[in-house]
């Protein structure tokens, strides 16, 4: 008997021969099948328990053709992000008709395209029976486009890729942007500027899209001097996340700012598509003697408001993403596809969610 209560070598065998049935029968319980009357049900379940008997799942997917696993595909999982998109995740799997019977395998590539191949590969050759894709990077849509043509089941979050034939779920990142910068328009801003993210990321294009949206629908003006692209060279490839890309972001974020107040061209607001920009921005103002919100608000993305804390920062007014939906519509239809992968596909956005920390002010 191991530890944790459950026998090792107990086999169907038996418990057929303790419930007084056929290994043919059990088998049949076992895998859902009909034909299993209620008295043998009864009798096979006390055996079960009994013996402390768990089905073998090697066996078992051999009869099934099932795993009885979702691939989960990360960049990073020790980031809020992450955590957030795993809670629903698991939650989406829960509250699954056949959820219970469903592990969920999680990996990370750090931004690794050769690593993301080699896990993808090791999924979808008889680990998992369905797989679930988080990342905007522009570099994974070959790998994703040769992946769709194996009408293997699979499922994008944050990858708007219609060429892949599949369930997406989405943020709605233009029309986040575009309710952060408009929300800074109405309060009476008009030099707004924006410090970009990594152009490798779609979200990034997106939330800059967002940004521009909002100026020309106010009839403002879209200065290229107050759109800014800091040096990612940083990140390996100027593709990669490594462990400490927040430090990255946060520094580029600082620097920017820096440059604007060197040039005396400090913005009235500051728009940026993630909150670890903010930080850094923010720390060059206040270093410069410059008050936030009094002198410039500043709107980020994602908040971050648990890494503040973490890094003793002050949180950022931020557009929240419902990560915790996404993964829980992500799970769910993953395991739909699974069942029927002739279903016809869904696309589903999720709208973004300002939250004020006290960044922002009217403007003077």
């Amino acid at each position: 008997m191991a530890e944790w209560g459950v026998s090792v070598s107990t086999t169907i065998k038996d418990v057929a021969q303790l419930a007084g049935v056929s290994k043919a029968l059990v088998s049949r319980y076992l895998n859902g099948k009909a034909g299993v009357s209620e008295a043998s049900r009864k009798r096979i379940v006390e055996a079960i328990n009994e013996l402390h008997y768990t089905p073998n799942a090697l066996a078992r997917s051999l009869v099934t053709q099932k795993t009885y696993s979702i691939g989960v595909l990360l960049e990073l999982m020790d980031s809020d992000v992450a955590f957030s998109l795993i809670k629903g995740l698991e939650l989406g799997v829960q509250g699954a008709p056949d959820g219970s019977d469903y592990t969920l395998i999680y990996t990370s590539s750090f931004g690794d395209l050769e690593r993301k191949k080699r896990q993808l590969t090791y999924l979808t050759q008889g680990r998992a029976d369905g797989v679930i894709i988080f990342g905007s990077q522009i570099y994974n849509d070959e790998l994703i486009i040769r992946l769709s043509k194996t009408h293997f089941p699979f499922v994008l979050i944050e990858n708007d890729l219609s060429e892949a034939q599949t369930d997406r779920i989405l943020v709605d990142n233009v029309g986040g942007a575009f309710e952060a910068t408009r929300h800074l328009i109405r309060l009476g801003h008009r030099k707004i500027a924006h410090i970009a993210g990594n152009m490798n990321l779609k979200i990034t294009v997106d939330r800059m899209q967002g940004y521009i949206n909002a100026l020309q629908y106010h009839n403002l003006p879209v200065e290229r001097s107050r759109i800014v692209f800091p040096d990612f060279s940083a990140l390996p490839d100027n593709r990669r996340q490594p462990i400490g890309w927040e430090n990255v972001f946060m520094e580029q974020g600082y620097l920017e700012m820096q440059r604007m107040i060197r040039q005396g061209d400090v913005p009235d607001a500051l728009f940026v598509p993630t909150d670890f920009l903010a930080f850094g921005a923010m720390k060059a103002l206040e270093e410069a003697g410059l008050r936030v919100p009094q002198d410039v608000s500043i709107i980020g993305f994602d908040n971050e408001i648990a890494v503040a804390a973490r890094l003793g920062l002050r949180a950022i007014t931020s557009m929240q993403q419902p990560l915790e939906e996404a993964g829980y519509h992500a799970a769910q239809l993953c395991l739909q596809r699974v069942r029927n992968p002739q279903k016809e596909t869904e696309r589903i956005v999720l709208k973004t969610q300002l939250k004020d920390h006290g960044t922002v002010c009217t403007h003077p």
